[in-house]
């Protein structure tokens, strides 16, 4: 077991039954690293019960192979397996239970000029990682710009991005040419202070569903609404409450609606509107 240090988890599926995972130490908290892309994702954010009996690490990265079922159980990919380096022929033992939002990256972009970053693409993991880098680096931006942004992929991490903005003090922004949709309208309400230009578009919508019933067809005192309520409360304040329960009425879960000046004013979902 690696006590001292972290240790960085990759796993690359090769066929129905073969990964590969790299371990190595790093400083921060654990990892889980994709090799399909760039990024490396908090493990304890997507994985639970997570046990790993790695040969000491010497530094540097290695590799491990191996073949065991991976299988799929109430919304969570398992896999139990040992596993061998081919180099040297050391094995671990790897049990990892993963939540299958670890498929949730989306196709997020951010580019910072002066004092604004501005976000497009689909929101999901990448784009938390992506503003938690502007706000740790970039310590001039003070204002979000939100541009064409059609959703997101993961309520849960998506709220988290929105918590990270609020308590970061930023502001947020949407310009005459905006399509934000969604999750990107949760993001947008996430700004301290939230500049709407008009011409932008704020589409909402339901939530599909619990069990066979979409979010609007749920009781409002129903525990699947708990999440979103404290994320708006906390965002929105008093009107927080009103405006996401709208948001379900507004549009059904497979279709859009987009706000009208006088509903975003009702909801006090931007600050400042202006030409």
């Amino acid at each position: 077991m690696v006590k001292d240090g972290y240790v960085t988890v990759g796993v690359k599926t090769y066929s129905a039954d073969v990964v590969q995972v790299s371990l190595y130490k790093k400083d921060g908290q654990p990892y889980f690293f994709l090799e399909t892309n760039d990024w490396s994702i908090p493990l304890a954010s997507l994985a639970e019960e997570n046990t790993y009996e790695p040969a000491e690490l010497n530094g540097g990265g290695q590799t491990f192979v191996g073949t065991a079922p991976i299988t799929f159980q109430d919304e969570y990919f398992l896999y139990d397996g040992i596993l061998t380096n081919p180099n040297d022929q050391t094995t671990i033992y790897l049990s990892l239970k993963i939540s299958q939002h670890i498929g949730s990256m989306g196709t997020a972009v951010v580019e910072v000029r002066e004092n604004k970053a501005y976000l497009d693409g689909i929101l999901g993991i990448r784009s938390f990682l992506l503003l938690q880098d502007v706000i740790e680096n970039n310590p001039e931006v003070d204002t979000l710009v939100l541009g064409k942004i059609p959703g997101s992929l993961f309520d849960a991490v998506n709220t988290a991005s929105g918590k990270l903005l609020r308590k970061a003090g930023l502001n947020t922004e949407v310009t005459s040419t905006s399509k934000v949709s969604s999750g990107g309208v949760d993001l947008f309400a996430a700004g301290v202070k939230r500049h709407y230009t008009r011409g932008a578009e704020l589409g909402v919508h339901s939530w599909c569903c619990v069990g066979d019933k979409a979010a609007d067809q749920i009781s409002q005192n129903s525990p699947a609404h708990r999440n979103q309520l404290k994320y708006f409360t906390f965002v929105l304040g008093d009107t927080g409450k009103d405006f996401y329960f709208y948001t379900l009425q507004a549009s059904g879960f497979d279709n859009i609606h987009i706000m009208s000046e006088e509903e975003i004013k009702t909801y006090n979902l931007a600050t400042e509107i202006t030409d």
